[in-house]
Parts: structure tokens; C-alpha cells; sequence
């Protein structure tokens, strides 16, 4: 389980140079992912500000912490 909080400084696992800030959280708007024996599970969603205007909707399972 990650802690991650509005605020924190992240990056993409693919693409580790641009680190951005949470703005906020989201859920999926439907259980989009299914585990074994068919019971569903819910996706959250972090928006995050890279600056220069670029906002993203990324899944918080596909970023990390910057250490620094």
C-alpha cells in the first residue's frame, strides 16, 4: 500500500524525469478491473501537475515517491 498524499512530489514509473505534485484524488467511475473468483475492485486515480499546464489522470499503482 502506497501513502500517498495531496501534495506529495511523484513521478511515472515509465517516465521517471518529469515529477509533478497531487492535486487530488478520483475514483473510477465504474469497478473497470475484476480479481480472481469475479469480485471487482476499484481504481484510484491521482491528478497530478507536472507544471507548464500539463495535468494527468494516472492510476496510483503507476507512481512512486521522489526521494529528494
Amino acid at each position: 500500500m502506497k501513502n500517498l498524499r495531496i501534495g506529495d512530489r511523484v513521478y511515472h514509473y515509465l517516465r521517471m524525469n518529469r515529477i509533478g505534485n497531487i492535486v487530488s484524488f478520483e475514483d473510477s467511475p465504474s469497478r473497470d478491473k475484476w480479481m480472481s473468483m469475479g469480485s471487482p475492485a476499484r481504481t484510484v486515480y491521482a491528478v497530478v501537475d507536472f507544471g507548464n499546464n500539463e495535468i494527468e489522470k494516472i492510476p496510483n499503482s503507476d507512481l512512486f515517491k521522489v526521494d529528494v
